[in-house]
């Protein structure tokens, strides 16, 4: 006789909301199938995400779009779709604008929810997603179909593709309004080497000015603004 042991699903939790992952911890923790093996909210002063992710190898990364960080949620994904093929990513935000959707599927998400979507449903869809499943909220679904009926976008490029790592990381600083000498500090490297890195955005992006830069970053999904 065999006996059949139970499928436990491993989750990290990134998210800039202290009280958020709280209370994903303890939907999570009411479900026998569930063991959250880290948390994160990228910020510098916090456990940094990818090494969590690393150490613990688990099934799926419960990401918010926004993280109080030098890296966006978008970006996080792109890292951990690269180093880790096999981490079912997750997206759960407040973030329903057409570039950030359409980021997130260039990176290959197997799930897109807003916030507002029902804990059981989204404890649903973690285990819908761990068994190869897609999984977009109706919201989002209507975002993407609307983006599709309306053809292809105006400003579309392969910014993406283009901008490295390290330049995510200084546009980013650069949308939350952050002065040359303090993306340096933050990012510990010289003030010449930020400005190196804002040369080669401005021509990657085709703009010449700090505001160009973000709004067009924004139209590619690289950066996060609050609304």
């Amino acid at each position: 006789m065999t006996i059949e042991t139970k499928r436990i699903i491993k989750v990290v939790i990134v998210d800039d909301h202290p009280m958020f992952r709280a209370g994903a911890i303890a939907s999570l923790k009411s479900q026998d199938d569930f063991e959250v093996v880290g948390e994160a909210a990228n910020a510098p002063d916090a456990p940094d995400a990818l090494e969590l992710i690393s150490n613990h190898e688990p099934d799926v990364v419960l990401t918010d779009i926004r993280l109080d960080g030098p890296i966006n949620g978008i970006e996080l994904s792109r890292r951990v779709r690269s180093k880790h093929p096999d981490v079912r990513l997750v997206v759960l935000t407040n973030y329903s604008n057409e570039p950030y959707i359409r980021a997130m599927m260039n990176v290959g998400v197997e799930a897109y929810m807003l916030k507002d979507t029902k804990p059981r449903e989204v404890i649903d869809s973690l285990r819908m997603v761990v068994d190869g499943q897609t999984v977009y909220s109706s919201a989002i679904t209507r975002v993407i179909m609307r983006g599709y009926l309306s053809g292809p976008q105006q400003n579309g490029s392969n910014a993406d593709t283009d901008i490295t790592a390290k330049e995510a990381e200084v546009l980013q600083l650069l949308a939350r309004g952050e002065p040359n000498r303090g993306i340096a500090n933050l990012l510990n490297v010289t003030v010449s080497g930020v400005q190196f890195h804002l040369t080669n955005i401005y021509g990657k992006l085709g703009v010449s000015s700090r505001s160009e830069a973000i709004v067009e970053a924004a139209r590619e999904g690289l950066v996060v603004i609050d609304e």
